[in-house]
């Protein structure tokens, strides 16, 4: 079994913390970007929305992290549990 191990060691109010948080790297998985993205004015903003991976439909959305470049030279906007951003004119 192959794991990914997270360990933090961070200070809070003058008292030292470790949390760890093991991850079965099985379970973490790069996909390819949604296949059902789309983009429209809407509100006189720029509304781009996009569905779960197919092959993935049945998981909650809270489970994916999105990275969305709009391609402006700016660094991509990243976004978890949602499935839509709105960018104001």
């Amino acid at each position: 079994m192959s794991l990914l191990i997270l360990h933090f060691n961070f200070t809070l109010k003058g008292k030292w913390t470790v949390y760890a948080s093991k991850y079965d790297l099985n379970m973490l998985e790069v996909l390819s970007p949604p296949q059902n993205i789309s983009a429209s004015i809407k509100d006189g903003g720029l509304l781009v929305t996009w569905g779960l991976p197919h092959s993935r439909a049945h998981i909650s959305s809270s489970c994916f992290e999105y990275q969305l470049d709009m391609g402006d030279q700016e660094t991509p906007k990243e976004m978890s549990d949602q499935l839509c951003y709105r960018e104001p004119m």
